[in-house]
């Protein structure tokens, strides 16, 4: 088992993120970042296609990990809860060294930089959702929807350094949706599948069995200031018109389009 600390957010996905995580390594601590919707600065957040876009999410994911995840299962110590873009900070910084962790782990924060992506080199794995390089910046398995590429949505755990999004590749994975499956169907399944691979990755990270690939240059960027209420009415028309049925029965068709990295 490795010593692991996590830095992570305060919803349900990264709740059930940290618990989960817990039956593959020790997991030392955890930094909790406050992340609220206005934090992305959405000019669209108020448009009610939105707002049921988000209330969607949350009634999903509740759905999917609300069950054992309303807290983090951890001693009130080993919890460090943080405003957002905190968790930078010097403070935290300290923190975190106290534990003496062997490895880092990253999901659902702000952008992480020096000191602690310089003094924990080699030693940060983030979590990002959205399969790189096809999809990078924010919202990379919403947009894959918007433009009808269903197989472009995933996660990739890669090495944390100071180009946001570019580290080494260890492992890439699909969700394993279903008939009926909707946007945040795609979302939570992709978490429950990338978080078994992060367990994955780290011990075989710790027994030196596993190999990590250069992230090629190009694909899409987006940033939250591209979310509009266009955007989700058009994600919805492609599910309505049967995107997420004709990927399930053509899926070899269309992964075969977007390698992936597996291990």
């Amino acid at each position: 088992m490795a010593k692991i600390i996590i830095l992570t957010s305060d919803h349900l996905r990264h709740k059930f993120f940290v618990n989960t995580l817990k039956n593959y390594h020790k997991v030392l601590g955890v930094v909790s970042e406050s992340k609220p919707i206005t934090a992305y600065g959405l000019k669209a957040k108020e448009e009610p296609i939105v707002v049921d876009h988000f209330k969607e999410r949350s009634e999903r994911e509740a759905a999917y990990f609300g069950e054992k995840n309303h807290k983090f299962d951890m001693e009130d110590s080993a919890i460090r809860s943080i405003a957002f873009n905190e968790a930078n900070s010097i403070e935290t910084f300290e923190w975190i060294k106290s534990f003496s962790p062997e490895t880092v782990i990253l999901f659902g924060t702000a952008i992480i930089k020096a000191p602690l992506l310089t003094f924990y080199k080699d030693r940060i794995i983030n979590l990002h959702l959205g399969l790189s390089p096809y999809y990078r910046g924010a919202a990379t398995n919403f947009w894959p929807l918007v433009n009808h590429e269903p197989q472009c949505v995933g996660a990739t755990i890669h090495k944390a350094i100071l180009k946001v999004d570019a580290g080494d590749i260890f492992m890439q994975v699909r969700p394993d949706i279903s008939p009926g499956d909707r946007c945040h169907d795609f979302g939570c399944k992709t978490i429950i599948k990338a978080t078994h691979a992060m367990g994955k990755t780290i011990s075989l990270l710790e027994n030196m069995k596993i190999k990590s690939f250069k992230q090629p240059a190009g694909g899409r960027f987006y940033t939250m200031k591209n979310f509009t209420a266009e955007a989700v009415r058009t994600m919805r028309q492609n599910f309505e018109s049967g995107m997420g049925d004709d990927y399930l029965y053509n899926k070899e068709k269309y992964d075969m389009q977007y390698p992936i990295i597996e291990q």
